[in-house]
């Protein structure tokens, strides 16, 4: 055994006799169909090539990374996309892989990601589970929303700021020189229309530069966000919505519409 590792808690064994296991259940569940293997960058890919060439149907595979943890080991409740699918998933019965299901965040956004996506259908199969560390996740609907949110701000003038409900434009801060005053700017015509911002979500163009933006969000009663990420103080944004209970999706891609 290796100096680093203090016990087996299941062996080689144990573990191809599970993959087996569910490899049959797959081919009954999924016979007739091809489903879209999905795996989740970087744990997934041993577990997956076992359970692929387990599951006796024809299938194809596509990968997507997606992160919480900031390098870390614990959930730090922020999602970020590091590597978005490469193909269209629209009215495909899709088979998420992931080798732990821990805190669930990253996991409960991801097959609300694909849902908003097209996907006809998505399970989960995991080899691990860590009930203990389960902690509160996006909902289908903000993802639905943040979406969209990120589609809308991804055309408007830079600095910019959006802020949608139910799949519908409640208001835009765009052509600001500062990214406060975009969001000032969306809130302010947001009001004017009477629109109530409570469970809105927020789109910005670029990363926050420091935590006030989500601040004067949560303030408003809005519940979860979308940005690239990128500042040097990503710590802070992460650190309030955290401890506020706001939902928040790093994409690590920048619009900057001039």
């Amino acid at each position: 055994m290796r100096e680093d590792i203090a016990s087996i808690l299941l062996s080689e064994e144990q573990i191809h006799t599970r993959v087996r296991e569910l490899g049959a259940e797959i081919s009954r569940d999924y016979a007739g169909k091809e489903p879209l293997f999905v795996g989740v960058l970087k744990g997934c890919f041993i577990f997956m090539a076992d359970l692929v060439r387990a599951a006796q149907i024809k299938s194809e595979i596509e990968f997507i990374g997606v992160s919480s943890y900031n390098n870390g080991t614990k959930s730090s409740g922020v999602v970020q996309i590091t590597r978005d699918l490469q193909r269209d998933i629209s009215g495909r019965d899709i088979i998420i892989v992931e080798d732990i299901l821990d805190s669930g965040n990253t996991l409960a956004f991801l097959k609300s990601y694909l849902m908003a996506k097209g996907a006809k259908s998505i399970s989960i199969v995991t080899l691990l589970d860590k009930p203990a560390r389960r902690e509160k996740a996006i909902t289908a609907e903000q993802a639905e929303d943040l979406l969209f949110a990120n589609k809308v701000v991804k055309h408007s003038k830079s600095n910019a700021i959006v802020l949608a409900k139910g799949k519908q434009l409640f208001a835009s801060g765009i052509g600001q020189t500062s990214r406060v005053d975009a969001l000032r700017q969306a809130i302010e015509k947001a009001k004017s229309f009477n629109f109530d911002l409570h469970g809105a979500v927020m789109a910005s163009d670029a990363f926050f530069p420091f935590a006030d933006c989500v601040e004067i969000a949560h303030n408003e009663g809005i519940t979860a966000v979308i940005q690239p990420g990128g500042s040097i103080r990503d710590n802070e944004t992460v650190d309030f919505c955290n401890k506020n209970g706001i939902a928040m999706v790093m994409t690590g891609i920048r619009h900057f519409k001039h």
